[in-house]
């Protein structure tokens, strides 16, 4: 569901007799995430690999949204800024959208400041 969306339940407000139900609505109202970001139905996530890692490989454990894990690797060279895209499936979607990923950008680990 999409921020500002409307969930409509007809005619499941407040009862008064001899007149007709209205019907509840709730907005949705959506809230920022420190983890994942939401363009769509798909959930991206930036992930920072180290240059050893880029050149050689990695393997890693994404923590879902839902709680679940999911696995990704590479056994090749990561070329800069790419992403990985994970097709996951959330119950909550709506029959008609159909498309939902988990995109991993992948970043490169910034280099830290020696102190001196």
């Amino acid at each position: 569901m999409k921020d500002g969306e409307e969930i409509i339940y007809p005619k499941e407000a407040s009862q008064i007799p001899r007149v007709t139900a209205g019907d509840l609505v709730f907005i949705v109202k959506q809230i920022p995430h420190p983890v994942f970001e939401r363009i769509g139905n798909h959930l991206y996530t930036d992930i920072e690999i180290t240059l050893e890692e880029a050149l050689l490989g990695f393997s890693r454990i994404v923590r879902n949204l839902d709680g679940s894990d999911v696995a990704i690797s590479r056994n090749t060279i990561t070329p800069p800024f790419h992403s990985m895209v994970i097709p996951v499936s959330y119950t909550h979607l709506r029959a008609h959208e159909t498309r939902h990923d988990l995109v991993c950008r992948l970043l490169l680990e910034k280099k830290k400041k020696k102190k001196k």
